[in-house]
């Protein structure tokens, strides 16, 4: 939550790296890649299901204001992993624009799965609107599950691609 509710965040963080980088030897930042060519021998950990939520719950995410999304969000969800899983190899794509349609999709599932939005549901700051953009990602996902079963338009997925163009680089296999 750096500069959502702790606004000094950002700021902190910046100083406490550059302090790292400039003033001292001891400590060196590394990325999770130059980390593992250095300690390539790691444990395997699974995190525990655990919420920052009041009270330790999942109680702003699941509750009475936003229960509505769950089932459609895991409906969804089901139908993004059995389209994934039906293809086993990239070669099973019978057409070049299929893989990019299922990337859409995953973008627009990610979108909608947002903890933003049941959030700002149950804190009612703007509750209208959280419900909008996750009705709006999951009826673009539909929309492009029907593109598959060969209502394709190339307007309307350039569209859709460009509204919600985030994680470009996205993988198939981060669902499946």
């Amino acid at each position: 939550m750096y500069g959502h509710w702790w606004f000094e965040g950002p700021q902190f963080l910046d100083y406490v790296l550059r302090k790292m980088h400039f003033d001292q030897d001891t400590i060196k930042c590394l990325t999770p890649a130059e980390y593992l060519e250095r300690y390539p021998e790691n444990q395997y950990a699974e995190p525990a299901g655990s919420s920052w939520g009041g009270d330790g719950t999942y109680e702003f995410w699941v509750n009475e204001t936003n229960q509505d999304i769950i089932p459609a969000l895991h409906q969804a969800a089901d139908r993004l992993s059995e389209r994934i899983r039906s293809r086993s190899a990239p070669a099973d794509f019978t057409e070049p624009r299929e893989e990019s349609i299922l990337k859409q999709m995953l973008r627009e599932l990610m979108l909608a799965q947002a903890s933003d939005w049941p959030f700002i549901m149950r804190t009612g700051t703007s509750p209208d609107y959280a419900k909008k953009r996750v009705s709006d990602h999951l009826n673009r996902f539909w929309i492009l599950d029907a593109m598959l079963d060969g209502d394709y338009n190339d307007t309307t997925f350039r569209a859709i691609e460009q509204a919600d163009n985030i994680f470009p680089e996205c993988e198939l296999n981060w669902f499946s």
